[in-house]
């Protein structure tokens, strides 16, 4: 959504090269926003249509009035908070310490992140090792293989030239809601896991081929051999791969979607027609029938949370939450159907706390957001 004065300036021809700016950014975000255009265009011309044009005039302003009180009040309670901290601290060292530990506490408490340091491997001797643990070592042995704990990141030894007649037991890594890591395996393939995912591999592969299976979102970029195919397997679906970069997410209860950035794969649910995928293309796997379809799609959408963002093409507010509530673990109340198909576009960053990116959307669209603990209210 835009301001109604911009729009009502750009019928003038009198924008200002900074707003002709922002007019054209909303024009090209999505055909709907030329359409509605060309309607209030076609109003402002024709007489009979007057009154739909000053209809659409008066929704715009009132949303503009909407918006402009509520950064007042916002504006005037900053005011009002940073006086008040100052006669505090004036007022006396000790008890205004004691105070802002206790303000300081209250805040967070109402407004707490998701603790994103349970990441957790299970080994195949059943031993189960907290990742993000000071106390876990850097350098680790499991299973016979050496693995190094970098930050985020576990790497595994690199797997000898001579590779293994039979293949080395399963561990299992599992990622919670609001954190990420990221996996480098024996192969030198790299993973990167989202919230709320569970990858099992082997600590070293088999001689002729490469299996791993994931129960979430991971991306893939797979080290190149032609000897030994990487297969991703989601349950009934497998992805088969040579050497390429590819975004698989099961999180879907219906569909798994394959999205294919550099290289070449093939989908196959069971043993259903294999679909050769080529970059930019997504397949998208009916988990019942097994139905796929394959359409190109802006690969950003898709593989945005790898680098550190948000992307939200036209998607929902019921598509948006469902996101949200994943990567910082809430959950989500609508106070009627309707608000569920609003729609927004934006590219957002995930470190932000989740009320900085609800007030984004809020400040362009009509819907409104509410924070009661660990529960987010939707609504008008």
């Amino acid at each position: 959504m835009i301001d109604w004065w911009i729009i009502e300036k750009s019928l003038n021809k009198k924008l200002t090269p900074q707003e002709k700016k922002c007019f054209d950014e909303w024009l090209e975000a999505t055909p709907k926003h030329r359409v509605l255009y060309d309607k209030i265009k076609y109003s402002g011309d024709m007489d009979n249509n007057a009154a739909d044009f000053d209809r659409w005039r008066q929704a715009f302003q009132e949303k503009l009035t909407t918006r402009k009180r509520q950064e007042k009040k916002r504006i005037f309670l900053k005011l009002t908070v940073a006086a008040a901290v100052l006669f505090l601290f004036l007022g006396g060292g000790y008890w205004w310490f004691n105070m802002e530990n206790k303000t300081h506490n209250t805040v967070e408490t109402f407004a707490q992140e998701p603790n994103r340091g349970t990441v957790r491997l299970t080994t195949a001797s059943g031993e189960v090792l907290n990742l993000s643990s000071e106390a876990t070592s850097d350098v680790l042995k499991v299973d016979g293989a050496k693995i190094v704990k970098d930050q985020s990141t576990l790497i595994y030894e690199k797997a000898p030239e001579e590779p293994q007649s039979e293949q080395s037991g399963y561990n299992k890594i599992e990622v919670p809601k609001g954190a990420e890591y990221r996996l480098v395996l024996s192969d030198g393939t790299r993973i990167w896991l989202n919230s709320d995912t569970r990858l099992s591999y082997p600590t070293n592969f088999e001689k002729n081929v490469r299996e791993v299976e994931i129960h979430g979102e991971a991306y893939f970029e797979v080290s190149h051999d032609t000897r030994k195919p990487f297969i991703v397997h989601t349950g009934e679906l497998t992805v088969t791969v040579l050497g390429t970069e590819f975004n698989v997410n099961t999180r879907i209860p219906t569909h798994v979607r394959t999205t294919l950035v550099e290289g070449k794969v093939q989908v196959t649910f069971k043993e259903g027609i294999p679909y050769i995928l080529t970059p930019g293309e997504m397949a998208s796997t009916d988990v019942f029938s097994g139905q796929t379809t394959v359409e190109q799609v802006n690969i950003q959408k898709y593989i945005a949370w790898r680098h550190g963002r948000f992307c939200f093409e036209e998607a929902t507010i019921e598509e948006i939450m469902q996101e949200l509530s994943l990567w910082y673990d809430l959950q989500v109340e609508y106070q009627n159907q309707k608000v569920k198909q609003e729609k927004f576009s934006g590219y957002l960053p995930r470190g932000e706390s989740v009320m900085s990116i609800l007030q984004k959307i809020e400040q362009t669209s009509y819907v409104h957001f509410k924070r009661v603990q660990n529960k987010i209210i939707v609504g008008y």
